[in-house]
């Protein structure tokens, strides 16, 4: 099966399974939704919200994204990452960027792995990023 990144609208909400440690993001899904600023997109296969990606552009030719991931997408990983990697490559060149950044929670080899995996380095420490826990930013450069 493949995946496809759409954009996204309120209603992904309602079918949307965050994993466990993605619980209680609607609310800053929906705030992002309304800023001009921000991209979301959803990631859809076999009718399921795989994941919710917001793209928060920055100064000129940077921007920050988040991805809230749904607890189906280890099944369908192989089409996720790529799907994941089509559409970062096609936001880069569309908005001309050079420099992406991601907050990986720093308690969570798994993201930080992935991120890895995606191309992104880490690049340092933000010291309670959320309020509460500290995140590893990471880059990734084009």
């Amino acid at each position: 099966m493949i995946s496809k990144a759409v954009q996204f609208c309120p209603g992904h909400l309602d079918v949307f399974e965050p994993r466990e440690e993605e619980d209680n993001q609607e609310e800053a899904i929906l705030w992002s939704y309304q800023l001009n600023n921000v991209e979301l997109f959803s990631i859809i296969c076999d009718n399921k919200v795989l994941a919710i990606v917001g793209v928060n552009h920055m100064r000129r030719g940077t921007a920050e994204v988040w991805i809230c991931i749904s607890k189906h997408v280890s099944k369908y990983a192989k089409t996720f990452h790529k799907t994941v990697l089509d559409l970062i490559e096609w936001g880069v060149k569309k908005h001309n960027k050079y420099r992406l950044t991601m907050a990986v929670r720093m308690n969570s080899d798994r993201n930080y792995k992935w991120a890895e995996a995606i191309g992104f380095r880490a690049e340092g420490v933000m010291k309670k990023y959320d309020g509460k826990k500290d995140f590893y930013l990471m880059a990734r450069l084009f």
